[in-house]
C-alpha cells in the first residue's frame, strides 16, 4: 500500500510529527481558503516526495540436517534445504551456497544441484521435483544465476543435493554447506561475481546473516546399500492397439541396474506377474497390449547388490477404447 516518507524543505517529516508544533488558533483564514491551502500542501508533498510502495515481505527458513556419511557413487543426496514464504508472487533470480569442506570438485564431487519442490511434501528429486540446474563453482562454493523461478503466496521449498563420483580415496572428505549473508557490492540488487545470498526481483535482502551449516563426511564404501530410483511416465502412446509406457530409472550407488520390471493388474484382480522391461542407465520403456478397462501398473528396479525400489508404487491407467 502506498505511503508517504519524506522531509519538508524546512526539515519537518511529513510522515510523522513536524519539528515545531503549529498552533492553528493563531491562524486566521476562511474555511474555503484553509481547504485550498491544505490541498495545495498535500499535492506539493506528493510532487516533491513521490509515492513509495512497499514490497511483499519474504521470510527465509533453513532446515538443519543431521550430519551423516555420504558414500561415493551416490546422487540426489540432500545436503541443504530452505523455505521461502511470501505474501505475493516474487521471482528468485540467484542463489549462492558456500562449501568449505575438504573435497575436490569434479574429482570427488560430481555436481551440486538445486531443486524446487514439485511433488509430495518433502524431497524426492529424480523425476519428481523440479530440477533447476547444476551449480557453477565459485571461489566460495556454488551459484545458480538467472533462475527466474516464481515463488507464490505461501511456502516454497528448495533443496540442494550432491552427486559423488565413484572415485576411491583413503583420507576422509568433508562437505560444509552454508547459506552466506546477503552481499551486493554494487547495491543494484542484481547478482554479479563476488556477490552472495538470495537475489529476488523485489530486491529484498536475504539472508541478513549467515545461516545454518550442514556437515557431512564423504566415504568410500565397498558395498552398495541404496536402492535404485524409478518413475513412471503417465503419457502413453497407442500404436495399433499397442500401448507404449516408460519412465526414468537410475541406480543410487555403485552396483548398477540389474533388473527393471512392471506388473499390470486389471481391475477386479489382486495380483499379476512381474515382467521385465527394456531399460538403460537412465530410462525404461515397455510395450503392452491392453484391452478396454482399468489397470494398476506397479513398477520396481533392482541393482546388482539386490537393493530394490518400492514395490508398492503404482499408477492407475484407464483404457477407453
Amino acid at each position: 500500500m502506498p505511503f508517504f516518507s519524506c522531509h519538508s524543505r524546512a526539515g519537518g517529516n511529513l510522515s510523522g510529527a513536524p519539528n515545531k508544533a503549529i498552533n492553528l488558533k493563531n491562524i486566521s483564514m476562511s474555511k474555503s481558503s484553509w481547504f485550498l491551502s491544505l490541498s495545495a500542501f498535500l499535492l506539493s508533498a506528493v510532487f516533491f516526495c513521490g509515492v513509495q510502495t512497499t514490497h511483499a515481505a519474504t521470510s527465509l527458513v533453513v532446515t538443519t540436517l543431521d550430519q551423516s556419511n555420504i558414500a561415493a557413487g551416490r546422487f540426489d543426496v540432500l545436503v541443504y534445504s530452505f523455505n521461502l514464504k511470501t505474501d505475493k508472487t516474487d521471482f528468485v533470480q540467484t542463489v549462492t551456497i558456500n562449501q568449505t569442506g575438504y573435497i575436490q570438485p569434479d574429482m570427488e564431487l560430481a555436481k551440486v544441484v538445486l531443486w524446487k519442490d514439485a511433488g509430495p511434501a518433502g524431497f524426492q528429486g529424480f523425476g519428481i521435483d523440479d530440477r533447476l540446474g547444476k551449480g557453477v563453482a565459485t571461489s566460495n562454493g556454488f551459484v545458480w544465476d538467472k533462475l527466474n523461478v516464481d515463488i507464490n503466496s505461501g511456502n516454497n521449498n528448495f533443496y540442494v543435493t550432491v552427486e559423488t563420483t565413484d572415485r576411491k580415496f583413503n583420507s576422509k572428505r568433508t562437505l560444509y554447506f552454508t547459506m552466506p549473508a546477503y552481499y551486493d557490492a554494487n547495491g543494484d540488487g542484481i547478482y554479479q561475481e563476488g556477490d552472495a545470498g538470495i537475489f529476488l526481483n523485489s530486491k529484498q535482502i536475504l539472508p541478513s546473516a549467515e545461516m545454518v551449516t550442514n556437515q557431512f563426511n564423504v566415504v568410500t564404501s565397498t558395498q552398495d546399500l541404496f536402492a535404485p530410483k524409478m518413475t513412471f511416465t503417465s503419457n502413453l502412446s497407442e500404436d495399433n492397439n499397442e500401448f507404449w509406457m516408460g519412465g526414468d530409472v537410475r541406480d543410487d550407488g555403485r552396483a548398477g541396474l540389474a533388473a527393471v520390471e512392471i506388473k499390470i493388474v486389471p481391475s477386479g484382480q489382486t495380483t499379476a506377474a512381474w515382467v521385465p522391461v527394456t531399460f538403460g542407465t537412465r530410462a525404461w520403456i515397455y510395450r503392452a497390449n491392453l484391452a478396454k478397462g482399468t489397470y494398476k501398473v506397479y513398477y520396481r528396479a533392482t541393482d546388482g547388490w539386490g537393493n530394490t525400489s518400492s514395490e508398492t508404487a503404482f499408477v492407475t491407467l484407464v483404457v477407453s477404447k
